[in-house]
């Protein structure tokens, strides 16, 4: 179990950090700045903060909420992952952010 969720961490914190890197010229330098900063402070804390999966819950959640706040346009319902994101207006990469949004 404990492997599992440790393997689980580590892509999302890999999906989240490409994320970042390939939307860099999209985010504004602050939120940029902003959202790098509190990434790294996380994942230097990645055995406490997402070592349970109510940890790797709430992280996922804070991740989907600061990919809000650039711009992607996606939810989390008993369905799944709704994302309505207009890619070609926002400039966001649409591979890296299904990626992690899925």
């Amino acid at each position: 179990m404990e492997d599992f969720l440790r393997l689980l961490r580590e892509r999302l914190f890999e999906a989240f950090y490409d994320w970042l890197e390939k939307n860099k010229h999209v985010i504004s330098e602050n939120n940029y700045t902003f959202i790098f900063n509190e990434f790294n402070e996380a994942k230097k804390k990645g055995e406490d903060v997402a070592s349970t999966p109510i940890g790797i819950l709430g992280t996922a959640m804070w991740m989907l909420n600061m990919m809000g706040s650039c711009g992607v346009m996606a939810g989390v319902g008993v369905n799944g992952v709704s994302d309505q994101t207009d890619y070609k207006e926002t400039g966001l990469d649409e591979k890296s952010t299904k990626r992690l949004l899925h």
